[in-house]
């Protein structure tokens, strides 16, 4: 019997060449810059394992990286974006196809998974709305995504924003949840006509 691979493998546990022939195989499957064997589920835990395995640890996985690994988007970022808490006065490493900022960050606006602290949905959200000068489709349909997450809804963003006294382009941020709010109202009707018409098919 085979030993069992571990969930997350990267360039550390196994020579790229062996698991660039594994994933043509359909042995394992690409998670960012990581592999995972087919039978893993991909899931927050697994995405942020691949993370963890190439940063270090004093990095906070945000905006379109954590709305990755918390699964409102379904490819991750070319870009990753991390920040660091400022509070922490560290410097931030140079790396390749990353972006860090330096944020204050309350501790109750992050949550730690597989050893990578990531900002939380609502966090996030409010992140995206308020600080993305270029607010692309690819933004808008993260904050969707993050919007169909439990307990992530644009009043816990607001109230979030407003608990966070005074921040840069929080007007922005408002404006755009309320058009997140608005499109959400316009689409329910539609929503609900697709499932009468479905049932009365039955």
């Amino acid at each position: 019997m085979s030993p069992r691979l571990a969930p997350v493998l990267s360039v550390l546990d196994l020579p790229l060449a062996e698991l660039c022939s594994a994933r043509l195989d359909g042995e394992v499957y690409e998670v960012d810059a990581c592999y995972s064997p087919v039978d893993e589920l991909a899931s927050p835990w697994l995405r942020a394992a691949a993370l963890a395995a190439q940063v270090p640890s004093r990095l906070i996985a945000e905006r379109l990286t954590a709305a990755w690994v918390h699964g409102a988007t379904r490819l991750p970022p070319r870009t990753h974006e991390y920040c660091v808490d400022a509070v922490a006065r560290c410097h931030p490493p140079e790396l390749r196809n990353v972006r860090i900022r330096e944020v204050v960050l309350d501790e109750r606006d992050a949550v730690v998974m597989a050893g990578l602290r990531v900002t939380t949905p609502v966090r996030t959200l409010c992140d995206i709305a308020r600080t993305v000068a270029d607010f692309t489709p690819r933004h808008e349909s993260a904050c969707r995504g993050l919007l169909a997450l439990p307990d992530v809804t644009v009043p816990a963003a607001r109230a979030h924003l407003e608990a966070s006294g005074a921040l840069p382009d929080k007007r922005r941020a408002l404006a755009r949840l309320a058009t997140l709010a608005e499109d959400a109202v316009s689409d329910a009707p539609a929503a609900d006509a697709g499932t009468a018409a479905r049932i009365s098919r039955r």
